[in-house]
């Protein structure tokens, strides 16, 4: 409820009240329940800096980054989510940012540095739900959509070099299901999963286990990786000057796709 002394009320965000608080000693005051009546404090130490938690941390700051260079550029009417991987990190990205922006007109699929993990084909079907109908509410709600959850709006994709594995397979089946277009660069055209025998000194031998083959038995993805329909290069300069030219195409593409939206209303 309070940083040291600090209420925490809308509009603050937390964090910067921890500003420079590492290893020093801060007053925390808690409740279970809303009201100042029963809340105590209790007196802990932030963790000192490490550089994974750096990376955490500018790792946040450049998807919320994002999120706002595309809230601003669209006015609040497009999206964005970044899918670091296809294993558990990437899942809990996706249930967080995803679900809360259901009521946006676009969405950007951010699979750059992708690295993997599981099969990402049910992230594709969550995304591609088409709205069936609406269920009107009486008393002035707002009426349900169905199926629920259901997004509606168009979406981009974004790859680059460094999309591998689960990423890769989410590029190309965003592809198959005709999700929209892809921005970047090729994937790395390395998906094969592998398998592994542990050595009697401790190493491992790591093998490609298995391959991906389309309907007609041909190699897909597989040292090819998926080719964008827009090839957009970020070049090390831009980076110098936190310029994404990736972003901005995609965002551009997500206003194109808005205007047209609109003459057709």
């Amino acid at each position: 409820m309070a940083i040291d002394g600090t209420p925490l009320k809308e509009g603050l965000n937390p964090d910067a009240l921890l500003v420079n608080k590492a290893g020093v000693a801060i007053v925390l005051t808690v409740h279970d329940k809303p009201g100042w009546t029963g809340s105590r404090t209790v007196r802990v130490t932030p963790a000192e800096y490490s550089e994974q938690m750096g990376d955490l941390l500018r790792y946040d700051d450049w998807v919320w980054g994002n999120i706002e260079k595309v809230t601003l550029a669209t006015g609040g009417k497009a999206g964005y989510l970044h899918l670091p991987d296809t294993y558990i990190p990437g899942m809990e990205s996706f249930f967080r940012f995803f679900y809360p922006q259901l009521d946006k007109q676009a969405l950007i699929l951010d699979i750059r540095f992708n690295g993997g993990g599981y099969p990402p084909i049910w992230m594709i079907e969550r995304l591609n739900r088409k709205l069936i109908y609406y269920s009107h509410m009486p008393h002035g709600k707002a009426p349900l959509r169905e199926p629920d959850p259901v997004f509606g709006g168009s979406l981009v994709c974004l790859a680059n070099e460094w999309s591998e594995s689960g990423g890769e397979v989410f590029a190309a089946t965003f592809r198959q299901m005709d999700c929209g277009p892809i921005i970047g660069q090729r994937t790395s055209g390395g998906l094969a999963s592998t398998g592994g025998y542990r050595l009697i000194d401790g190493g491992t031998v790591v093998y490609p286990a298995e391959g991906k083959q389309n309907g007609q038995g041909e190699s897909v993805i597989e040292n090819s990786g998926v080719s964008p329909d827009i090839a957009i290069i970020n070049r090390p300069d831009d980076g110098v000057k936190n310029q994404d030219t990736q972003l901005e195409r995609a965002i551009e593409e997500v206003l194109k796709k808005l205007q047209a939206e609109a003459k057709d209303r």
